[in-house]
């Protein structure tokens, strides 16, 4: 007969081994909130003493799946249980975006739970290295920006830690910094932009057939608009995520306008939700487009409807992880797997300046502040021409005034 399982929160028989002179092991099964079991240990100078050392650590985790209270002894993992409570209430009561909240919640599940999630909140307090490890490891994996974020999200969990007593310190605080290193701005030229697009025409034409020559119907929607969603980009330098939250209303075909006024969030329970306002709460933009996107536009416009101008196949607003992973996989097929969203913006902020746009003008086209475009978007360019021009004269002889 099958062993019945143990109700949550209780454990099992303990037992006590003898390790070493004068040092007994304690062990035994707990069953936790969620279901899975874990195996406590603890030590002591003889076997009584063990298990009652085991006993007290048994209470605490038993009080972790009673209750909300935590301590110095409660595990991270438990902890962030709670605070992924926390902050879902702060997105419900309109203190934190949802999308915010979304992101949060998964950097620290995904980077940092594998790596602290069975440390309690003192050990990992005294450990510095073991916050700075899980960090780096995002980086490693990733990249700087992610890493970052890991950091800020990792931080915020346990500086909730230190408001309900189970930290004095924020060890997050006291990690190395993640540097953010300036990179080479990387864009495409005219000839690569336009061989770009005559690919993706080929690629959209493929996908809309299977290997048997059959239609795939609306399973091949995402990819007959990929040329126009990287037109659209082209033609206003806005991010994808702002490019699949427009619908057929976000275009004026007579003004020859497009609106950029809300992105997708992907919220738990809700799907894909079309929110109003750019990301970050940045300014509207209402864009002029080049009338070469005009028919584009015009095209787009028309089978939209009020519906969306980039929609999934089932006619909805596509995911903006799916968005992301569509271009990806359109990029590589096209042979230009080293081009990214940043790049296409990229590519407009350089050839804007190429034009003799002032880096004003450009922020304002990609809805970044100057200093965001000056950093990312465009090499450095030297500004001190006529500083220059005035320190040449330095050894010119002067003029007696006497």
């Amino acid at each position: 007969m099958a062993r019945r399982p143990l109700p949550p929160g209780t454990h099992g028989e303990i037992t006590a081994t003898k390790i070493g002179a004068k040092r007994w092991e304690a062990r035994c099964r707990f069953r936790q909130a969620d279901g899975t079991y874990i195996r406590p240990r603890r030590v002591g100078t003889g076997k009584e003493n063990a298990k009652e050392n085991l006993r007290e650590a048994l209470v605490k985790l038993a009080e972790e799946v009673r209750g909300g209270e935590i301590s110095r002894d409660s595990r991270m993992a438990h902890i962030y249980n709670l605070w992924a409570k926390d902050v879902d209430l702060r997105v419900e009561t309109g203190d934190l975006k949802a999308n915010s909240g979304y992101r949060y919640k998964l950097w620290v599940k995904n980077w940092v739970l594998p790596r602290v999630g069975q440390l309690t909140a003192r050990e990992l307090e005294a450990s510095v290295m073991t916050c700075e490890k899980a960090i780096k490891n995002a980086e490693a994996k990733t990249s700087k920006a992610t890493a970052g974020r890991v950091k800020v999200a990792f931080g915020l969990m346990c500086q909730f830690a230190v408001r309900h007593g189970a930290m004095t310190n924020n060890p997050v605080r006291s990690t190395d910094k993640v540097s953010q290193q300036r990179k080479k701005v990387v864009s495409l030229t005219v000839h690569q932009r336009r061989e770009l697009l005559v690919k993706l025409d080929e690629f959209a034409t493929k996908r809309q057939t299977n290997k048997r020559g059959r239609s795939v119907g609306t399973q091949g929607r995402v990819w007959k608009d990929m040329p126009d969603r990287f037109r659209a980009k082209l033609a206003t330098g806005v991010r994808v995520g702002e490019i699949i939250a427009l619908d057929g209303d976000s275009v004026d075909t007579r003004a020859r306008t497009v609106r950029i006024d809300h992105h997708l969030v992907a919220e738990e329970g809700k799907g894909v939700v079309r929110t109003p306002g750019r990301k970050g709460d940045a300014p509207n933009l209402v864009l002029k487009y080049p009338g070469w996107s005009h028919e584009t536009w015009l095209r787009l416009k028309i089978a939209a409807g009020s519906g969306p101008l980039f929609p999934n196949a089932r006619g909805n607003w596509i995911h903006p992880t799916d968005a992301a992973e569509q271009e990806s996989t359109a990029l590589e097929a096209c042979g230009f797997d080293w081009v990214t969203g940043h790049v296409i913006r990229k590519t407009v902020s350089v050839f804007l300046r190429s034009k003799g746009l002032s880096v004003e003008q450009i922020a304002a086209q990609l809805g970044n502040s100057v200093a965001v475009v000056k950093m990312y978007y465009l090499e450095e360019e030297v500004e001190n021409h006529e500083q220059a021009e005035a320190l040449e004269g330095m050894f010119d002889d002067e003029e007696d005034t006497g």
